[in-house]
Order: C-alpha cells, then structure tokens, then sequence
C-alpha cells in the first residue's frame, strides 16, 4: 500500500474529477511535460505518473509542503517525477519546458493570478499558452481567498481573515462550525480580487492572449484555460470542450446536486467530529475504568492481606484463651489436690511435729540475734 492509499479518500479534490475532467483533456493534449500546482497526499500526483508511464512524458510537482513520500513514487515511476518542494510563484518562472499545467494549491486571488501570469510569460516565449485546468473555481474559493501562509502574501493583496468555517452562500465566515474551520479564509465572500475564478477573470481582462475559458461545474468547480490556436488545430479537444456546454436548466440542476453534495460533506464532517470527539471520551473512559480496576484490585489485595492478619490475630487470641482454660483446669486440679491434703489424716497427725519445727525456728532466730 503506498502513502497515498494510506490516507483519507481524495474528498472533493481535482483526482475526483481525473475520469470526467483531466485525463479526458490530457489525452487530447498530449503533454509531454505536466507541471502540477499543490500536490497534497499525491492523489492526483499518482495518475498523472501513471498517464505519464503509459503515454511517456513526465511530471513536474510543486508544493512546499508535500504530504507523502516522493520515494515511493520514483520506486514505481522512476525519474518521470521531478519534484520542486517551493512556492508556485518561485519555481513555476524556473521551469524552461510544460505543455499542460493542473492548478489546485494556494486558492487565493494573489497566489494564482500571479500563476497565470508566470504563464503567461512563458507562452510568448514558446508561442503558445499551454492547456491550464484550475480546481476550486467553485464555493468556497471561487469568490473566497484561503492562505496557507498568510504571511507570505502581501499586504496589499491579503484580505482579513481568521481559522473559521464557511456554510455554502453565506458571505460571512462562522463562528461554529462549517467548511474547512482549521483554514485562513478571508472572512468575507465576494470582495475584489478575492478567490480563484476571480483571478482567472481579471487576467482573462488583461491579457492580449487569445484564450478560451471554459469552466466545469460540480466538486468545487474546476475549469480549462487553453489557447484558442491549440483548439483550432485540435479537434478532439474542440469536441469535448463542446460537450461541457451546459444550458440554464442543467446548469441549475448541477447547482442543486452540487449543493446537495455540499451538505452532505459538511454533515459528513461534523459526524467524525462527533465521532472523534466521542472516541477521546471513550477513551478518557476506558482509562478511568482501567485506574479504578487496577485500584479495587490493589485494594482487594489489602484487604485479603489484612484478613489473613486478622485471622492470624484471631487464631492467636482463641489460643490464648483456651490456653488460659487449661490453666483454670489445672488450677482448678491443684486447688481441689490441695484441699484433700490438708484433709488428709498424715497431714493431721503430722501437725504438732510442724508446730514444734516453727517453735525451733523461733527459738534459734532469737538465739542467733543474742550472739
């Protein structure tokens, strides 16, 4: 099992929409240079290598951060993956050759308007704007920024934000609760130059490329920014872009489905916090009944060790008395000896020779005084 499978399932990431969405338009591309922005756990950092191995090519991964092991992925995929372990902004400029680029990391206005502008500049240098899917045009962070270090955007660009959680069209963050709570989310929703779809627009007004948008609602809304020259010459791409057109009577089913899914996340979310926080009390539990089990054990092992005391003193006091019963018998014995001797006739006739024995005694003390 790799590190990958070892995690969370991919909730509502880009690798959920790899069947429907990107690997259908990375075979249309056919990139043979795959840059990907904000690998995560490395769900979709997987497929890419797999496509990769089966169509050649290579995988170019950026994340400051990343929260799995490379290793393990070289072990299977061998040198097909390069990874760059800084900031997007600082090492996208350093990448000399990419036909597709997949944009799923820091969701704020700065982070990828800046992206698509490092783009940008390589596009004139090569002629051509290489095929961009974004993730997260969607809520939240459509209209929302998030920061994974705040303090690494600038001032001018960083809206107030705060670790709280956000409910599906509700502009403000909420105080308990919601989506994503252990986040830095702009406390508002909806400001200028804030979140992600607003990026891609406000560089879709300024670039002098000629471009097509097109995005893709459902799992937080993703999109394709490709090069209107690439469509033409490209008819497979051309269709499947087509395909994705969606009417007002779709497009509001998609909405409610996508809602339903919302809400269903977020109830799914708060029944593991329930669950954990029920866990940490079964096993605060758990540890009390084991303490007070280990006490009443140690306190049975007290009270048998002073039963035996008390039963050792019992048996010695019940001794003691039966022992002083003997004593009684015997004393008994003597006493009742006693009286028959003194009854007895040779005690009798012997008396005057007992009363002449003390008047000698008598006599010689006095004699024995005089001398």
């Amino acid at each position: 099992m790799t590190s990958v499978e070892q995690n969370n399932r991919p909730y509502g990431t880009l690798a959920k929409l790899w069947e429907s969405v990107v690997n259908p338009i990375l075979s249309t591309v056919e990139p043979k240079n795959i840059v990907e922005v904000g690998s995560d756990f490395g769900h979709l950092t997987q497929k890419l290598l797999e496509f990769c191995y089966e169509h050649g090519g290579e995988v170019h991964s950026i994340d400051p951060a990343p929260k799995y092991d490379a290793d393990v992925f070289r072990k299977k995929y061998g040198d097909r993956l390069h990874m760059h372990k800084a900031k997007s902004i600082d090492a996208l400029p350093l990448l000399t050759q990419y036909d597709a680029v997949i944009i799923d990391g820091d969701h704020n206005w700065h982070t990828v308007h800046s992206e698509l502008k490092i783009i940008e500049q390589y596009a004139k240098q090569k002629g051509v704007f290489p095929a961009v899917i974004l993730h997260d045009t969607g809520w939240p962070y459509g209209r929302r920024d998030m920061y994974y270090a705040p303090e690494s955007i600038p001032e001018e660009f960083r809206k107030s934000y705060a670790q709280k959680g956000m409910v599906p069209w509700k502009q403000k963050v909420q105080e308990e609760g919601g989506f994503n709570r252990s986040c830095c989310n702009a406390l508002t929703e909806g400001e200028e130059r804030s979140g992600v779809l607003t990026a891609v627009e406000d560089f879709l007004k300024e670039t002098s490329l000629s471009l097509l948008w097109k995005e893709i609602p459902g799992i937080h809304g993703a999109g394709i920014l490709v090069d209107k020259a690439t469509i033409q010459h490209n008819e497979n791409l051309a269709a499947f872009l087509a395909a994705f057109t969606i009417n007002d009577v779709l497009g509001t089913h998609v909405h409610a489905v996508e809602n339903d899914r919302i809400d269903t996340v977020l109830q799914l979310r708060r029944t593991e916090t329930s669950l954990n926080e029920t866990t940490v009390k079964l096993q605060q539990a758990q540890e009390e009944v084991f303490f007070l089990s280990e006490k009443f054990q140690n306190q049975l092992s007290l009270n048998f060790s002073a039963r035996k005391e008390l039963q050792a003193v019992t048996n010695a006091l019940e001794s003691a008395r039966n022992r002083i019963a003997e004593l009684e018998n015997e004393c008994s014995a003597l006493l009742a000896q006693r009286k028959v001797l003194l009854r007895s006739k040779s005690w009798l006739l012997t008396a005057p020779l007992r009363t002449l024995e003390t008047l000698r005694r008598h006599v010689m003390r006095g004699v024995l005084r005089r001398h």
